[in-house]
């Protein structure tokens, strides 16, 4: 896989531009960590003085639509602290990062180490995943 090569780019306004590079398409549960990265662009002309990385994952099995989204672990790298740290469950959105990113100016873009870990029970499903920064 070409890790390089987006996976999912968009626009979240006329701001900020979000990317995500070498995630799978699929997950074979129980395969341990899928490695990926979230990268966020100033593609603004006025530097961004805070942004806050918030996603939201949404997953069921198709055979009951029972929600599995207890199955995932979704973690992110603290560079600081050299350790992965579990993205947290702020009761709004599934998942959100702890550290609110500052300063960014234009033309520049912060990349963001993220990992998913299906675990071996999880069923045949689908699911959706959001972004807000």
């Amino acid at each position: 896989m070409n890790r390089d090569h987006p996976t999912v780019s968009v626009t979240l306004d006329k701001a900020l531009h979000a990317t995500v590079l070498g995630l799978p398409v699929k997950f074979t549960p129980g395969s341990g960590w899928h490695d990926f990265t979230l990268r966020l662009a100033n593609v603004s002309h006025k530097g961004i003085t805070s942004v806050a990385i918030y996603l939201d994952m949404d997953l069921h099995a198709w055979s009951n639509l029972d929600d599995t989204s207890s199955l995932l672990t979704a973690q992110w790298y603290d560079k600081d602290a050299g350790v992965w740290k579990d993205m947290l469950d702020d009761g709004y959105f599934s998942y959100c990062l702890e550290p609110h990113l500052t300063v960014l100016a234009p033309g520049e873009y912060v990349d963001t180490q993220l990992r998913l870990q299906v675990d071996a029970r999880m069923l045949d499903g689908f699911g959706t995943v959001g972004t807000l920064g």
